[in-house]
């Protein structure tokens, strides 16, 4: 909402009143619940890809040919088994975050101006916070999503996400979700500045340029988009590798181990094409923000 004020000098100036915070916790929220509905079967299949991959390192899986293979095997459908948990992620995840982010800029808006570099920080911020409270939904929802892809004997069958998670604490103890939390705190830190951080930088950019309204949003959200899949997909790549070699994925690890298994991953498994192509997108950030 805006409203008129007057200045000292009697002109009248046009003031942007800042959102209530559950305002921007619940936008969020609802955000982050629809768009996983669209985009949860994409990610159920990149958890199952990357696991193949450990599971057989010589062994090459595209993605048609896994969805062939889940389509003759479980369904299509099955591919939607683990949606609760990714919802329940999201109004934990996504909603915190962008409240998370809104709070912290309007609280720095009144003691400095926002520029690239502290849109950056607070949103790397508000990603990683939300990281932390969201560990358990994010435990539960890979160790859904992979369940159906482990060796028969090593399958849990989860009834669902509730299931899940007091199975969880009951088998190895509340401190499990939150055990080696380190590493996708960091990487949620990472996807917090070049998503939210981006995405808001680039909607005050294309403002001045004079493009408003759902324009500016859809272009902002696209090129927000494309910032954050080239930089932070290694880290959704190896996001899986932290699982422990034993039955308990992500969250039974020491964090040096986690980091260690990480690093050898990237030096390993990182493909050359990568580093081309975040060199380009960080070139064409720069460009477009200076």
């Amino acid at each position: 909402m805006r409203h008129a004020r007057a200045n000292p000098s009697g002109t009248m100036s046009v003031q942007q009143a800042s959102l209530p915070a559950w305002v921007s916790v619940g936008t969020g929220g609802l955000g982050g619940i629809f768009g996983w509905i669209w985009i949860h079967p994409v990610y159920a299949c990149s958890l199952r890809l990357n696991l193949a991959g450990l599971q057989n390192p010589g062994q090459k899986l595209s993605l048609p040919s896994l969805v062939s293979k889940i389509r003759n095997e479980e369904g299509i459908l099955s591919l939607y088994n683990s949606l609760p948990a990714g919802i329940v992620r999201q109004v934990f995840y996504a909603s915190s975050r962008l409240g998370f982010f809104q709070i912290f800029k309007d609280a720095w808006a009144t003691h400095s101006e926002m520029d690239f570099t502290s849109r950056m920080c607070l949103a790397s911020l508000a990603g990683g916070l939300a990281a932390y409270i969201a560990c358990p939904c994010e435990i539960s929802l890979v160790r859904m999503s992979t369940d159906a892809a482990l060796p028969i004997a090593e399958r849990r069958n989860y009834r669902g996400i509730m299931d899940c998670a007091i199975r969880i604490a009951k088998e190895e103890g509340l401190s499990t979700f939150w055990r080696g939390c380190r590493p996708f705190v960091c990487r949620c830190c990472v996807v917090g500045a070049t998503q939210v951080g981006t995405y808001d930088q680039f909607k005050s950019l294309f403002s001045t340029w004079g493009i408003n309204g759902s324009s500016n949003v859809a272009l902002s959200s696209m090129t927000a988009g494309l910032v954050y899949t080239t930089i932070a997909m290694p880290f959704e790549s190896a996001k899986i590798v932290w699982r422990p070699k034993s039955q308990v994925p992500m969250g039974s690890c020491h964090t040096g181990l986690h980091f260690r298994r990480l690093q050898r991953w990237f030096h390993q498994r990182a493909p050359k094409s990568y580093i081309v192509a975040s060199s380009l997108t960080s070139c064409f950030v720069v460009a477009t923000l200076c």
